[in-house]
């Protein structure tokens, strides 16, 4: 077949003869590397793409194919001298490794895949820090998602909070909407609740207070929920008989408000608890409406309703008022149960069975005359763990099977510890710690906090602040906000008497 001359099918058969007759040299030349598949050969580059890089399809460029994948250990001590194992792909040898900007020793490439390295202290003290890679090449990969520091001790930095009166309960929501903590307060003699707007740098400001009680019923119990389902947080708080919810608007203020439970003549509200019990999506509450002499006390539900009222249930346990009233999922069954603690008495689980159905469990209390729970997972098995404030030291319980708990041995034991307990990740190993007031035997009072080693244990006591010739074991609150957006938790101390009687403990652990 002829075609005639200047056609493009004829120009481009002359082409493709010709090339057939060049050297492979002269192919390479004009089309990179033979040996690598396309498209890692780029035209517009006019050169083969680097041993990390890879050819772009559509713009025909060479781009770095150096990539991350990942960082074992994930997590490590702040001191550095881990050993570490990184993946990733187009790895080469003599790559530089840097972990927060600090370049790393010891590193060798064993693979294009793979390369070790030993962990350089943190100098900053952030835990979520980026890893780096730059080849030899110049190009670099960095990722801030792989891998975090844990700090193998505590430190916090005390911050005095003026307040009216002497401190008793703690609250922490944000008020005003603007995505930073801020705090309530009761305290006494003052009625009412004071308000305190957060910075977001650890500083809280005085706002408008709201007036709640008064001097003959002054505020005695304060929580955070959201009665009326619209996103913005509200407050329960006892004063004397009664239980008022006040509606925040997220302005930082609590405009209206609504009396859900007032007791009869002679009685009180001597504890509260907020959870969905009956998981409808409201808020319901706990209470122990109890005799003003202390005599005797009930404790009982109150179920919200879909109009905003809140119906009672009729008693579920009967006798000295609790010391412990705490509504959480302690079955892992996804719905909140109620614990019940009797001071030298009992501690008494009621696990929730759906509607009006509850089952009874004692739970080992016996020589620990308890006066505060914190609930949470202490071993990670996926089971609530209860650590238990008792008068002579603190005792942790593994949780089990449904309803059933299993003691460890005392520890902390000290002439007294303060009636508040709270557990939170403080050094942000992934464990549960402990943080608790306690009276030492010097005189002092003193807030510790406890390290969790994983297995529902912990390591000896760090102080955190301490109250010199103070007893923290009346009035004392304790509660754990990140009061100053670096990531860590921070601690809110509250005590009765001493000072200050207000102070936040933000976390410098290195």
């Amino acid at each position: 077949m002829r075609f005639p001359l200047g056609s493009g099918l004829a120009s481009g058969l002359s082409l493709l003869l010709a090339a057939s007759a060049l050297p492979t040299a002269s192919c390479e030349a004009l089309w990179g590397s033979l040996s690598r598949d396309n498209p890692a050969n780029c035209v517009r580059s006019g050169q083969p793409c680097g041993a990390d890089e890879t050819c772009d399809s559509a713009s025909q460029v060479c781009l770095s194919a150096l990539q991350l994948d990942s960082v074992t250990p994930a997590l490590a001590s702040s001191s550095g001298g881990t050993a570490m194992v990184l993946r990733g792909q187009r790895l080469q040898s003599g790559a530089r490794v840097l972990v927060d900007g600090q370049v790393a020793s010891g590193v060798e490439v064993r693979s294009e895949s793979e390369l070790s390295f030993t962990l350089p202290a943190g100098t900053r003290g952030l835990w979520r820090v980026a890893v780096a890679v730059e080849n030899p090449s110049g190009h670099r990969s960095e990722r801030s998602d792989l891998f975090a520091y844990f700090s193998p001790s505590l430190s916090m930095l005390g911050r005095p909070i003026t307040i009216g009166g002497q401190a008793t309960v703690g609250a922490v929501g944000d008020w005003n909407g603007d995505q930073k903590p801020d705090l309530a307060i009761l305290a006494s003699p003052t009625p009412g609740v004071q308000l305190f707007e957060g910075d977001g740098q650890g500083g809280l400001t005085p706002s408008q207070g709201v007036s709640v009680g008064s001097a003959q019923m002054f505020t005695t119990q304060l929580a955070v929920l959201d009665a009326n389902l619209d996103s913005k947080p509200d407050l329960a708080v006892v004063a004397g008989a009664a239980v008022t919810l006040l509606y925040g608007d997220a302005r930082g203020g609590f405009p209206t408000r609504r009396t859900v439970y007032t007791a009869t003549t002679g009685r009180y509200i001597s504890a509260l608890s907020v959870a969905d019990y009956d998981g409808d999506g409201r808020a319901d509450l706990a209470i122990a409406d109890s005799m003003t002499d202390n005599s005797s006390s009930n404790v009982l539900l109150l179920l919200a309703n879909a109009d905003g009222s809140y119906r009672a249930s009729t008693p579920i346990e009967s006798g000295p008022p609790p010391r412990v009233l705490l509504l959480s999922d302690l079955t892992a069954d996804g719905k909140p149960d109620l614990l019940v603690g009797i001071r030298d008495v009992r501690l008494t689980l009621w696990r929730n069975d759906g509607g009006d159905a509850r089952s009874q469990f004692d739970v080992p209390v016996s020589g620990c005359s308890v006066s505060a729970v914190a609930a949470g997972d202490l071993n990670r098995d996926g089971r609530a763990d209860l650590l238990l404030n008792c008068t002579t030291g603190l005792r942790t319980l593994l949780g089990k099977d449904a309803g059933q708990f299993v003691a460890k041995p005392d520890f902390l034991s000290s002439s007294a510890t303060g009636t508040d307990i709270v557990v939170a990740d403080l050094n942000g190993d992934g464990w549960l710690d402990g943080v608790v007031g306690r009276y030492t035997s010097q005189g002092d009072g003193e807030v510790v906090g406890l390290l969790g080693d994983g297995a529902g244990g912990f390591a000896a006591p760090q102080s955190l602040t301490s109250y010199p010739s103070t007893n923290l074991m009346t009035g004392h609150d304790l509660a754990v906000a990140d009061w100053d957006g670096d990531g860590k938790p921070d601690v809110l101390s509250l005590t009765q008497s001493g000072s200050p009687t207000c102070q936040v403990l933000l976390n410098r652990s290195p």
